[in-house]
């Protein structure tokens, strides 16, 4: 007579995934089981202020960057994975205060320049009648 026995879990899908401060990545399964699956990998740049803007929040290597140092969070001077936060925005505000107030200024050059010349316009005009 033959006998059945388990020796694992039975199968299980994903129902959750969590990332640990040092970038664990974890999944629990609809089973019970919770399993390590990857791992997250930070880089820093000997000068990052040379990196590239690319746009949409993201940047390339340059020659003046230097080369990524990949290394977990937390070590090699990286940083730590915050899971599940809301992430400050990156803009430097005092750079674009600048920018608005240079913009806004050249908005005003600008409209003055067109009430000069329709006033001279209107000077000429008002001559020739």
């Amino acid at each position: 007579m033959a006998s059945l026995s388990q020796d694992g879990f039975g199968a299980g899908t994903v129902s959750s995934i969590s990332i640990t401060e040092t970038g664990l990545i974890s999944a629990s399964f609809t089973n019970g089981q919770i399993r390590t699956i990857g791992q997250v990998a930070l880089a820093r740049f000997m000068d990052s202020g040379s990196l590239s803007k690319l746009g949409s929040n993201l940047y390339a290597e340059t020659y003046d960057s230097g080369q990524p140092v990949v290394a977990k969070p937390e070590t090699s001077g990286t940083g730590r994975v915050l899971s599940n936060t809301l992430e400050l925005s990156n803009v430097d505000l005092a750079q674009e205060f600048v920018k608005l107030i240079s913009y806004q200024r050249a908005f005003q050059a600008n409209s003055r320049v067109i009430t000069t010349t329709d006033q001279m316009l209107q000077d000429l005009m008002s001559v020739m009648r």
